[in-house]
Formats: C-alpha cells, structure tokens, sequence
C-alpha cells in the first residue's frame, strides 16, 4: 500500500488529506488526473505529461507524518510556466 499526501501547511491538514493506493501506478494515474484539473483551471493551454510528474529517490522516514520511505513527489510545470527546479505537489510513503 502507497500512501500520499498533498504538500500543504501545516502537516496535519496534510495527513487528513491522506489517500492510499494498491501500487505506484494508481497514485501516478490519481496524480495525472488530479494535475491535469488543476492546470485547467489555472489557464493552461497544454495538458500534463505524465513526464513531467516525477517521483524521488527516498528521503528517510518521516515520524511527523508516520511515513517510512518517504519520496517527493514533483510536477515541472505549473501552467504554461516550466520550472528549472521542480516543484512539489506532495510525499508518498508506506
């Protein structure tokens, strides 16, 4: 089981927004679809690639969060804007 969480402040807002997934590929698939909205909504003029959702290697564990194998989860574009250093949209984790 994968768990993720939104990247929001403060972390327990984050946790309550918890979903968990069977395998990376539904969480990828889950953030494919969600990001795809969401650049909608703020004026995209091109739909995301599933290249530019990418996943860390792991970070460590977070006791904050009660996640073990922590890995960032970032898009490269917000809008039509690309960025040179990826942003974060969220953890996922066991």
């Amino acid at each position: 089981m994968i768990r993720y969480r939104p990247n929001v402040f403060p972390i327990s807002l984050s946790v309550r927004n918890e979903q968990c997934f069977d395998s990376v590929d539904d969480l990828l698939l889950h953030l494919f679809e969600r990001w795809n909205r969401v650049l909608s909504y703020m004026g995209a003029s091109l739909p995301l690639r599933p290249d530019e959702i990418m996943i860390s290697d792991v970070q460590g564990d977070d006791p904050a969060a009660g996640y073990k194998n922590v890995r960032l989860i970032f898009v490269t574009r917000m809008t039509d804007k690309c960025y040179k250093t990826p942003q974060c949209i969220g953890y996922c984790g066991e």
